[in-house]
Order: C-alpha cells, then structure tokens, then sequence
C-alpha cells in the first residue's frame, strides 16, 4: 500500500518536466496554493492527480485556442495589427476570453519583452489581460497592467458572443506617471525572477502618448476591432459558402455516377 501512495507522488524535478516550467516556478506555484504537495524529510512530494489535471487544463486552453483560432482569421488580422501598431506606436496583441494571445505581439517594448520572458512575468501579463477585458479600470483614463503601464482595449463581438480582444498598450499617457512609475519598478518586478537593473533601465523606453493619440486612441481602437468584425464576418460568410458549393459538387459526382 505505501508503494502505492509513493507512486502517486511526483519530484519537484518530475513537475518540471511534465509543466515545462523552471524549479523556482514550482515552489512559487507551491506557495500561491496552485499547487498542493507533502513534505517527506527536507523534499516536496506532489499529488499525480493534480500536476494532471493542470496538464488537462492546460490541454483543454489549447484546444479552445485553436478552435477559436479557426474562425479567426489569424494572418489577415495579425497584418492589420502590425500596421495599426506603427502608426500609432503603441504596442499591440489579439487575445481569447482567458487572455490566451491569438496573434504576436507587434511592436513589443524592451521592458515587456524582458517581463515576459520568464513564466512569472508572462503569467502576471496575463493576469493584468484578464482584468483589463474584463473591465477593471486602472486609476487613469487607460487600464492600468501589474507592471503599473497602461493598455486600452476593444471587444471582437461575433453575433451575440465576445470572441477575443484586441488589446494596445505598453505605454505611459503622461510624463508625470511615468516619473512616478521609475520610483516603485524596482517593487513592482520583485517578485518576477528579473534582473532588476537591466529592468529599470529599459523601463526608461517606455513610451508616453502624444497629446493627439492619447486623444483618439480608443476611438482608433474601435474603428480597427469594428475593421476587423467585418473582415471575420466575410471571411467566415464566404467559408460557409465554400463548404456548400464543395458539398453541391459531391452530390453531383454521385448523381453523375449513378
């Protein structure tokens, strides 16, 4: 019976594996309670059954991506969004209702890319995503992330149902924040596995609106969700109509057959 118990329970270097994340993810995932383990002597142990059902959730994220995926039109929207990213020099990114991203992200800055480059960061992104679409406002005029930067963002509704988003961020809309800002980064990335020095230096990068894009920025944003519905709606329009007329010339292979 104890070798049974024993077999159930998993290595930290075992979860690393199986998740594909680092030892100090681990712990940390210990710690914040999304995972559970025992301690057998001076090492953690961890129940099989939970590292599998995040595997399971984790597939279960995939699937749906995909899904989605397929009736968003990937390639064409990523191309609108790179364009739209340099002309208003803001950084962009499509992502599903758990903040899952649908495209790269185009005109990525430095301080976010070395944020995301470790799972905890990219983690906290997706968090701070989540709670942006879903409507938790920052204190200023914009949404504000984890990492005290701010982001607007517009809903892809097709037919009745919200199926992604197209969020713009990672910038500043006025000096005086981010003056601010450079007084708590170091507090802010703490917590991120960072090197703090090489992070508050390309926190210096971060841009600051324009007067006159701080102004139309939402407004631009919708119009390019509203560009992008449309796009959505004839490309799937035509798909449905593809399907039919393949369907249509199956029937007549048979009738011409028989």
């Amino acid at each position: 019976m104890a070798i049974e118990v024993m077999s159930d329970l998993l290595t930290a270097r075992q979860v690393q594996d199986l998740l594909q994340i680092d030892r100090t993810t681990v712990y940390r995932m210990l710690k914040d309670g999304r995972l559970s383990g025992v301690k057998i002597g001076k090492n953690w142990r961890f129940p099989r059954k939970n590292i599998d059902a995040l595997l399971e959730e984790k597939d279960q994220l995939q699937k749906s991506t995909l899904i989605k995926a397929n009736i968003f039109p990937v390639q064409c929207i990523q191309g609108l969004q790179n364009v739209f990213s340099e002309v208003a020099e803001v950084c962009c990114i499509a992502v599903d209702s758990d903040a899952q991203p649908l495209t790269e992200v185009s005109n990525a800055i430095a301080f976010c890319q070395a944020v995301q480059s470790t799972p905890e960061g990219f983690n906290a992104c997706r968090k701070s995503w989540r709670q942006i679409i879903e409507g938790k406002k920052g204190m200023h005029s914009f949404f504000t992330c984890h990492a005290g930067l701010n982001y607007a963002v517009a809903r892809i509704k097709m037919g009745n149902r919200i199926e992604s988003f197209i969020l713009c961020g990672q910038f500043f809309e006025s000096e005086e924040q981010k003056n601010k800002h450079r007084k708590i980064i170091e507090q802010r990335i703490s917590a991120l596995n960072l090197d703090v020095r090489e992070a508050v230096e390309k926190s210096g990068q971060i841009p600051v609106l324009t007067p006159r894009v701080r102004s139309k920025l939402n407004f631009w944003l919708e119009r390019l969700a509203q560009v992008l519905i449309d796009l959505t709606n004839e490309r799937n329009i035509l798909t449905e109509r593809l399907k039919e007329i393949h369907k249509l010339s199956l029937i007549s292979d048979e009738n011409d057959k028989s």
